[in-house]
């Protein structure tokens, strides 16, 4: 009897020893080539942990791939425990990743140029983390997916004093043979005091940065349930560049730009909300659906459809707006117009620079193609009478079923 308890209970301990997860190395790693040895170990399941305290200048690489049940992850070992600073940067190329709990503080990063960056990952993560007062350089972002990236998320961080871009979806030349990055999903995250840059290239999120052909490629990234504060790097806060996107959700406050679909076609825009900004949103390209979003206190206009040009592959096209439905929004006491049909009329650029490779365009551009074939129903407006919608030469497109309302007479 005493023997086969024996055995019985070694059976069950087999069975545990098999069955608990892996893993990689006890809480309190705070050195970086322990961190980094760790990381090279480890399998699906484990926890690579660092000791709470402040780290400069590491750069960690995680290519080994969790599972969906049984991911690898890198965290501090408290939420803000692990401050990383100087040029400490993560690349994530491996799948099904998670990245939390740790604190970026003025972080500078120069080989890897992005403090994160998902690069070609499948399924893997960033959350839970702070990335404060960020130093990156002009043309990257604090947090890149680039490759061919897929279901990669960005959810429940604090972006905060980014200088340029806080987030950016790469979409380049290898994107045209390769693909893009598919299916980012960003949300429930807070961007806030963005400063002025005074130039282009510090939008808050960019998705895609070209034109065509790289518009036409279609993402699929999901923006929604963000709060983005004071965010004024530039005109743009959100500038979207390629297809079949969605904005959904989301809140902006006192910042100086709005949400720009700049390239690309059939993106959603869907119950966001800005109070006080600059803006709202603009739209270039066809096919976007623009409903139940609200717009107070623009100091600018809330809904602009721009005219178009010509030459639709130029490098620095405004395409036309056609086939879009702009329905159900309210927009209250915008400053310019509450909905603009048709701005940016003739207006024209120059560079000699486009005239050259790679661009090889032609060296001027105006935009002459006025919006058309949109439906626009159903909005509510408030402002001054002369000023709630205006069509600028665009008789091209269905508008009815409109509240407009003069705000001058409301008692």
């Amino acid at each position: 009897m005493t023997n086969s308890i024996c055995r019985l209970v070694l059976s069950v301990s087999l069975i545990a020893l098999v069955l608990r997860p892996h893993t990689t190395a006890a809480a309190g790693i705070d050195n970086v080539v322990a961190a980094q040895a760790s990381i090279n170990a480890a399998q699906p399941g484990d926890e690579i942990v660092l000791a709470a305290g402040q780290y400069d200048d590491w750069e960690l690489t995680i290519e080994k791939s969790g599972t969906a049940e049984s991911p690898i992850t890198l965290r501090g070992e408290a939420p803000g425990a692990a401050v990383f600073s100087g040029s400490s940067a993560i690349v994530v190329t491996g799948d099904h990743v998670l990245v939390r709990d740790l604190v970026f503080n003025a972080c500078e990063p120069k080989s890897r140029r992005s403090v994160i960056r998902f690069d070609d990952a499948e399924a893997s993560r960033v959350t839970a983390s702070v990335f404060r007062d960020s130093r990156i350089k002009s043309g990257s972002a604090v947090v890149e997916i680039t490759g061919k990236a897929s279901d990669c998320r960005v959810d429940h961080c604090r972006f905060i004093g980014t200088q340029y871009l806080s987030l950016r979806v790469v979409v380049d030349d290898a994107s045209l043979r390769d693909g893009p990055p598919v299916g980012t999903r960003i949300d429930h995250n807070i961007f806030r005091e963005i400063p002025p840059l005074g130039a282009n290239g510090a939008e808050t999120i960019q998705i895609g940065s070209r034109a065509y052909p790289h518009c036409e490629l279609e993402t699929f990234v999901m923006v929604e349930e963000n709060v983005f504060i004071r965010c004024n790097g530039e005109a743009e806060i959100i500038s979207d560049k390629t297809s079949e996107n969605t904005f959904r959700k989301n809140l902006f406050l006192d910042c100086r730009g709005e949400l720009v679909i700049r390239h690309g076609n059939r993106s959603t825009i869907a119950d966001n909300r800005f109070v006080g900004c600059r803006g709202g949103i603009r739209l270039s390209g066809g096919g976007h659906t623009v409903t139940g979003n609200t717009i107070i206190n623009s100091s600018g206009s809330g809904i602009q459809l721009y005219y178009g040009v010509e030459d639709s592959k130029h490098p620095a096209a405004y395409l036309p707006v056609t086939n879009c439905v702009i329905q159900t929004n309210t927009i209250i006491n915008a400053s310019g117009v509450g909905l603009m049909i048709g701005a940016n009329r003739n207006q024209s650029w120059h560079s000699a620079r486009w005239a050259k490779k790679p661009y090889n365009a032609s060296a001027s551009m105006s935009a002459t193609i006025a919006p058309a074939k949109n439906k626009i129903s159903e909005n509510t407006i408030i402002g001054k009478s002369d000023r709630l919608i205006v069509s600028d030469e665009a008789p091209d497109n269905e508008i009815r079923d409109n509240v407009l309302i003069d705000s001058a007479r409301i008692p």
